[in-house]
């Protein structure tokens, strides 16, 4: 059974590069596995993942509108893609992959963006499901203006992990220059977080 989310805060040991802070929220699980692979949430994995109608949450919600925007969700992820490709994951090669990655893009006064699109569970306009558990008490720390990255166990199918920046500078369509660092911040921070060491896939075809 999966336990409360853990928080963490930290700041990149970056001297001088005005980087953001990333943070976290995690399950108590770790996936400490010798080989990992990875899939991008698509719209086809709506269902399977009952990203419309997540099972753990509980409580008032509000629906939550969650919108895919091409031209925005293509550079979001080359860039989260390089980034993850830099670390040594793997992308999928079949329909069951070990973790499922999508992120979440909130601007002031624009709507939720990510890489699928629908209405989920939501808190004060905030949607439940980047956080494990959905957890109601991470979402309301939530600013405009924030990159997610979240992680679903392929086994599970639950969040199990999301790390996010805050950064004023992203604007109402995520300037492209904000964002680079900001994937590479927020995969190296998810490396490091699950176990991930880039050694682990030294061997892999």
């Amino acid at each position: 059974m999966l336990k409360r989310p853990l928080l963490a805060l930290c700041t990149l040991a970056l001297a001088g590069c005005g980087t953001p802070e990333v943070r976290t929220a995690r399950t108590a699980d770790t996936m400490d596995r010798t080989r990992m692979s990875w899939h991008w949430i698509t719209q086809a994995d709506v269902a399977r993942l009952h990203l419309e109608h997540p099972p753990t949450v509980q409580g008032s919600t509000q629906p939550v509108a969650i919108r895919n925007e091409p031209g925005l969700t293509e550079r979001v992820k080359e860039r989260f893609e390089r980034q993850l490709k830099r670390r040594g994951f793997l992308r999928a090669r079949e329909l069951n992959p070990d973790i499922y990655v999508t992120f979440y893009a909130k601007a002031k006064d624009q709507p939720w963006l990510s890489s699928w699109e629908g209405s989920t569970p939501g808190t004060g306009a905030v949607p439940l499901l980047p956080f494990p558990d959905q957890d109601p008490t991470v979402a309301r720390r939530h600013e405009d203006g924030t990159l997610y990255v979240t992680v679903i166990d392929g086994r599970s199918l639950k969040t199990i992990y999301t790390a996010w920046v805050q950064d004023p500078e992203f604007g109402p369509q995520f300037a492209q220059s904000r964002i680079y660092p900001a994937a590479r911040d927020l995969v190296d921070q998810l490396s490091s977080d699950l176990r991930f060491p880039l050694s682990m896939w030294a061997s892999a075809p």
